[in-house]
Protein backbone atom coordinates (compact mmCIF):
# COMPACT_ATOMS: atom_id res chain seq x y z
CA UNK A 1 0.00 0.00 0.00
CA UNK A 2 3.05 2.61 1.04
CA UNK A 3 4.60 1.66 -2.52
CA UNK A 4 1.51 2.38 -4.14
CA UNK A 5 0.94 5.75 -2.85
CA UNK A 6 4.58 6.95 -3.15
CA UNK A 7 4.41 5.61 -6.79
CA UNK A 8 1.21 7.64 -7.11
CA UNK A 9 2.80 10.58 -5.69
CA UNK A 10 5.74 10.48 -8.01
CA UNK A 11 3.05 10.24 -11.09
CA UNK A 12 1.63 13.21 -10.00
CA UNK A 13 4.71 15.41 -9.02
CA UNK A 14 6.06 14.55 -12.59
CA UNK A 15 2.72 15.50 -13.85
CA UNK A 16 2.70 19.05 -12.22
CA UNK A 17 6.25 19.50 -13.23
CA UNK A 18 5.75 18.72 -16.85
CA UNK A 19 2.23 20.94 -16.51
CA UNK A 20 4.58 24.02 -15.34
CA UNK A 21 7.38 23.19 -17.53
CA UNK A 22 4.78 23.25 -20.58
CA UNK A 23 3.52 26.48 -19.16
CA UNK A 24 6.68 27.86 -18.87
CA UNK A 25 7.67 27.17 -22.53
CA UNK A 26 4.25 28.27 -24.03
CA UNK A 27 4.61 31.85 -21.71
CA UNK A 28 8.09 32.06 -22.79
CA UNK A 29 6.98 32.00 -26.22
CA UNK A 30 4.12 34.20 -26.13
CA UNK A 31 6.16 36.92 -24.59
CA UNK A 32 8.43 36.28 -27.59
CA UNK A 33 5.30 36.74 -30.45
CA UNK A 34 4.24 39.94 -28.23
CA UNK A 35 7.74 41.02 -28.14
CA UNK A 36 8.06 40.25 -32.13
CA UNK A 37 4.77 41.92 -32.87
CA UNK A 38 5.66 45.28 -31.37
CA UNK A 39 8.86 45.46 -32.96
CA UNK A 40 7.71 45.00 -36.28
CA UNK A 41 4.47 47.22 -34.95
CA UNK A 42 6.84 49.82 -33.85
CA UNK A 43 9.13 49.62 -36.94
CA UNK A 44 5.80 49.91 -39.37
CA UNK A 45 4.56 52.63 -37.80
CA UNK A 46 8.12 54.92 -38.27
CA UNK A 47 8.25 53.95 -41.65
CA UNK A 48 5.10 54.76 -42.53
CA UNK A 49 5.63 58.47 -40.71
CA UNK A 50 8.95 58.97 -42.21
CA UNK A 51 7.38 58.59 -45.84
CA UNK A 52 4.57 61.27 -45.02
CA UNK A 53 7.04 63.59 -43.71
CA UNK A 54 8.63 62.94 -47.20
CA UNK A 55 5.74 63.00 -49.16
CA UNK A 56 4.72 66.64 -47.04
CA UNK A 57 7.89 68.06 -48.52
CA UNK A 58 7.05 66.37 -51.89
CA UNK A 59 3.80 67.94 -52.19
CA UNK A 60 4.88 71.95 -50.68
CA UNK A 61 6.41 71.72 -54.23
CA UNK A 62 3.70 70.92 -56.23
CA UNK A 63 4.73 67.18 -56.32
CA UNK A 64 1.88 65.28 -56.20
CA UNK A 65 2.37 62.41 -58.12
CA UNK A 66 5.96 61.64 -56.43
CA UNK A 67 4.08 62.26 -52.96
CA UNK A 68 1.58 59.47 -53.66
CA UNK A 69 4.33 57.20 -55.23
CA UNK A 70 6.73 57.77 -51.51
CA UNK A 71 3.28 57.11 -49.68
CA UNK A 72 2.71 53.61 -51.54
CA UNK A 73 5.90 52.27 -52.05
CA UNK A 74 6.38 52.51 -48.12
CA UNK A 75 3.43 50.42 -47.71
CA UNK A 76 5.23 47.90 -50.67
CA UNK A 77 8.68 47.86 -49.88
CA UNK A 78 9.15 49.60 -46.19
CA UNK A 79 7.04 47.53 -44.16
CA UNK A 80 8.18 44.09 -43.61
CA UNK A 81 5.81 41.20 -44.22
CA UNK A 82 5.17 39.54 -40.80
CA UNK A 83 5.70 35.99 -40.29
CA UNK A 84 2.23 35.10 -38.29
CA UNK A 85 -0.48 32.73 -39.85
CA UNK A 86 -3.10 35.26 -39.77
CA UNK A 87 -1.69 38.96 -40.32
CA UNK A 88 -2.72 41.44 -37.78
CA UNK A 89 -5.23 44.26 -39.15
CA UNK A 90 -2.68 46.60 -39.49
CA UNK A 91 -1.13 44.56 -41.98
CA UNK A 92 -4.68 43.94 -43.88
CA UNK A 93 -5.24 47.46 -43.98
CA UNK A 94 -1.49 48.38 -45.75
CA UNK A 95 -2.70 45.56 -48.11
CA UNK A 96 -6.23 47.70 -48.71
CA UNK A 97 -3.75 50.78 -48.88
CA UNK A 98 -1.65 49.30 -51.43
CA UNK A 99 -4.44 48.32 -53.32
CA UNK A 100 -6.23 51.65 -53.43
CA UNK A 101 -3.25 53.86 -54.14
CA UNK A 102 -2.26 51.84 -57.35
CA UNK A 103 -5.53 51.75 -58.80
CA UNK A 104 -5.94 55.16 -58.42
CA UNK A 105 -2.56 56.14 -60.17
CA UNK A 106 -3.59 53.91 -63.06
CA UNK A 107 -6.50 55.74 -63.16
CA UNK A 108 -5.85 59.25 -63.34
CA UNK A 109 -2.32 59.18 -64.87
CA UNK A 110 -1.01 62.64 -64.51
CA UNK A 111 -4.08 64.47 -64.14
CA UNK A 112 -2.93 66.71 -61.37
CA UNK A 113 -6.53 66.99 -59.89
CA UNK A 114 -6.44 63.35 -59.71
CA UNK A 115 -2.85 62.97 -58.07
CA UNK A 116 -3.89 65.54 -55.51
CA UNK A 117 -6.96 63.15 -54.82
CA UNK A 118 -4.88 60.20 -54.34
CA UNK A 119 -2.54 61.22 -51.96
CA UNK A 120 -5.66 63.15 -50.31
CA UNK A 121 -7.18 58.92 -50.17
CA UNK A 122 -3.73 57.66 -48.99
CA UNK A 123 -3.27 60.38 -46.42
CA UNK A 124 -6.52 59.12 -44.91
CA UNK A 125 -5.65 55.27 -45.16
CA UNK A 126 -2.41 56.18 -42.80
CA UNK A 127 -4.53 57.67 -40.43
CA UNK A 128 -6.44 54.57 -40.63
CA UNK A 129 -3.69 52.04 -40.04
CA UNK A 130 -1.79 53.71 -37.51
CA UNK A 131 -5.06 54.56 -35.45
CA UNK A 132 -5.73 50.68 -36.18
CA UNK A 133 -2.52 49.78 -35.03
CA UNK A 134 -2.74 51.08 -31.61
CA UNK A 135 -6.68 50.77 -30.97
CA UNK A 136 -7.18 47.44 -32.14
CA UNK A 137 -3.59 45.42 -32.81
CA UNK A 138 -2.10 46.53 -29.75
CA UNK A 139 -5.00 46.43 -27.67
CA UNK A 140 -7.46 43.28 -28.35
CA UNK A 141 -4.21 40.92 -29.86
CA UNK A 142 -3.43 38.31 -27.06
CA UNK A 143 -0.54 35.73 -28.08
CA UNK A 144 -0.60 38.01 -31.99
CA UNK A 145 -1.89 34.37 -32.67
CA UNK A 146 -4.88 36.18 -34.78
CA UNK A 147 -8.05 36.29 -32.22
CA UNK A 148 -8.22 38.41 -29.63
CA UNK A 149 -9.27 37.72 -25.30
CA UNK A 150 -12.10 36.36 -25.31
CA UNK A 151 -14.27 38.16 -22.99
CA UNK A 152 -13.34 40.86 -25.37
CA UNK A 153 -14.64 39.24 -28.12
CA UNK A 154 -17.58 41.84 -28.72
CA UNK A 155 -15.23 45.13 -27.93
CA UNK A 156 -13.06 44.00 -30.55
CA UNK A 157 -15.96 42.87 -33.38
CA UNK A 158 -17.23 46.68 -32.65
CA UNK A 159 -14.20 47.93 -33.08
CA UNK A 160 -13.77 45.94 -36.42
CA UNK A 161 -16.62 47.40 -37.47
CA UNK A 162 -15.80 51.20 -37.01
CA UNK A 163 -13.05 50.44 -38.39
CA UNK A 164 -14.24 49.10 -41.54
CA UNK A 165 -17.04 52.29 -41.71
CA UNK A 166 -14.01 55.20 -40.99
CA UNK A 167 -12.26 53.04 -44.24
CA UNK A 168 -16.01 54.32 -45.86
CA UNK A 169 -15.97 57.33 -45.03
CA UNK A 170 -12.68 57.87 -46.17
CA UNK A 171 -13.49 57.98 -49.48
CA UNK A 172 -16.75 59.71 -48.90
CA UNK A 173 -14.77 62.89 -46.78
CA UNK A 174 -11.10 62.85 -48.71
CA UNK A 175 -12.41 62.29 -51.84
CA UNK A 176 -15.55 64.50 -52.36
CA UNK A 177 -17.00 67.46 -50.88
CA UNK A 178 -20.41 69.41 -50.28
CA UNK A 179 -20.89 72.96 -51.56
CA UNK A 180 -24.52 74.65 -51.41
CA UNK A 181 -26.20 71.23 -50.16
CA UNK A 182 -24.67 69.53 -53.26
CA UNK A 183 -21.99 67.16 -53.40
CA UNK A 184 -19.13 67.26 -55.33
CA UNK A 185 -15.51 64.78 -56.02
CA UNK A 186 -12.59 65.99 -55.24
CA UNK A 187 -10.80 65.26 -58.15
CA UNK A 188 -11.78 63.72 -61.53
CA UNK A 189 -15.24 61.75 -60.37
CA UNK A 190 -13.64 58.27 -62.37
CA UNK A 191 -10.76 58.64 -59.32
CA UNK A 192 -13.61 58.85 -57.27
CA UNK A 193 -15.38 55.15 -58.31
CA UNK A 194 -12.22 53.37 -58.00
CA UNK A 195 -11.18 54.18 -54.91
CA UNK A 196 -14.75 53.27 -53.94
CA UNK A 197 -14.81 50.11 -56.26
CA UNK A 198 -11.27 49.03 -53.96
CA UNK A 199 -12.87 50.28 -50.42
CA UNK A 200 -16.21 49.07 -50.80
CA UNK A 201 -14.50 45.52 -51.44
CA UNK A 202 -12.32 46.56 -48.33
CA UNK A 203 -15.17 46.92 -46.25
CA UNK A 204 -16.78 43.70 -47.09
CA UNK A 205 -14.08 41.37 -46.57
CA UNK A 206 -13.18 42.71 -43.07
CA UNK A 207 -16.80 42.51 -41.83
CA UNK A 208 -17.61 39.52 -43.69
CA UNK A 209 -14.90 37.73 -41.21
CA UNK A 210 -16.69 38.98 -37.84
CA UNK A 211 -18.38 36.24 -36.26
CA UNK A 212 -21.72 38.25 -35.80
CA UNK A 213 -21.05 38.98 -39.68
CA UNK A 214 -24.98 37.31 -40.29
CA UNK A 215 -26.36 40.23 -38.01
CA UNK A 216 -25.11 42.42 -41.04
CA UNK A 217 -26.10 40.79 -43.85
CA UNK A 218 -28.26 43.61 -45.57
CA UNK A 219 -25.02 45.81 -45.24
CA UNK A 220 -22.69 43.21 -47.28
CA UNK A 221 -25.18 42.28 -49.59
CA UNK A 222 -25.57 45.89 -50.04
CA UNK A 223 -21.72 46.50 -50.52
CA UNK A 224 -21.15 43.31 -52.39
CA UNK A 225 -23.57 44.81 -54.94
CA UNK A 226 -22.43 48.38 -54.75
CA UNK A 227 -19.09 46.52 -55.46
CA UNK A 228 -19.74 44.41 -58.34
CA UNK A 229 -21.75 47.39 -60.22
CA UNK A 230 -18.76 49.54 -59.44
CA UNK A 231 -16.67 46.94 -61.09
CA UNK A 232 -18.57 46.59 -63.84
CA UNK A 233 -19.34 50.01 -64.53
CA UNK A 234 -15.30 50.97 -64.36
CA UNK A 235 -14.28 48.89 -66.79
CA UNK A 236 -16.19 49.52 -69.57
CA UNK A 237 -16.35 52.97 -71.21
CA UNK A 238 -18.78 55.58 -69.37
CA UNK A 239 -19.43 59.27 -70.43
CA UNK A 240 -18.81 62.24 -68.30
CA UNK A 241 -22.38 62.25 -67.55
CA UNK A 242 -23.07 58.70 -66.78
CA UNK A 243 -19.57 58.87 -64.41
CA UNK A 244 -21.13 62.20 -62.54
CA UNK A 245 -24.32 60.18 -62.13
CA UNK A 246 -22.43 57.35 -60.68
CA UNK A 247 -21.07 59.20 -58.34
CA UNK A 248 -23.93 60.77 -57.06
CA UNK A 249 -25.67 56.82 -56.54
CA UNK A 250 -22.45 55.62 -55.11
CA UNK A 251 -21.92 58.31 -52.34
CA UNK A 252 -25.70 57.94 -51.29
CA UNK A 253 -25.52 54.28 -50.87
CA UNK A 254 -22.10 54.16 -49.36
CA UNK A 255 -22.96 56.97 -46.99
CA UNK A 256 -26.19 54.85 -46.12
CA UNK A 257 -24.58 51.99 -45.25
CA UNK A 258 -21.74 53.72 -42.98
CA UNK A 259 -25.00 55.22 -41.14
CA UNK A 260 -26.23 52.12 -40.81
CA UNK A 261 -23.03 50.40 -39.36
CA UNK A 262 -22.49 53.46 -36.91
CA UNK A 263 -26.11 53.08 -35.56
CA UNK A 264 -25.35 48.93 -35.12
CA UNK A 265 -28.38 48.71 -37.16
CA UNK A 266 -27.57 45.43 -38.95
CA UNK A 267 -30.96 44.07 -40.72
CA UNK A 268 -33.02 45.66 -37.92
Amino acid sequence: MKLTFWILTLALSLQLSTSAFANNRDYDQQQGVESEFEAWCAQGTRTLERARVQASAQIAYGQFGAAAQTLINALKTGVTRPNWSVKPVTWRLMNHATSLGEAMIRTVGTDTRGLKATVNAMEGMYDLIIQSANEIDRRYYFTRCGFCRGQRVRDFEDRMLRMASDMLTLVNSNMAYVRGGQVFPFGPSRSYLVASEIVTGAAFGEIAELLRAESYACELVELRDLNLELASFNRSSPSEFDRVGMFQETHYRIQSVINELRSGRGCR
